[in-house]
């Protein structure tokens, strides 16, 4: 699956959004706070991809995919 830059960066503002948001709602009911978690595992995982593909934007990479992002990360940091 590819990505378009403007779509990574709109998953990166939302998702740190989100996540921000899910961290204050610990405070206000801490007895959801497994379920608070796991929402933000999840953010953190499509932030994490997001970053991925801009890393390989930024390096010069075109038509970027998973696992085209995953080993410019590795190779490329």
């Amino acid at each position: 699956m590819m990505i378009l830059i403007e779509e990574a960066l709109k998953i990166v503002d939302y998702r740190c959004r989100e996540i921000s948001t899910e961290i204050d709602s610990v405070y206000e009911h801490p007895e959801l706070r497994d379920n608070i978690s796991r929402k933000i595992v999840r953010g953190l995982y499509d932030l994490c991809y997001a970053v991925l593909v801009l890393n390989a934007a930024v390096l010069g990479y075109s038509d970027i995919n998973e696992k085209l992002a995953w080993e410019v990360s590795q190779f490329k940091p």
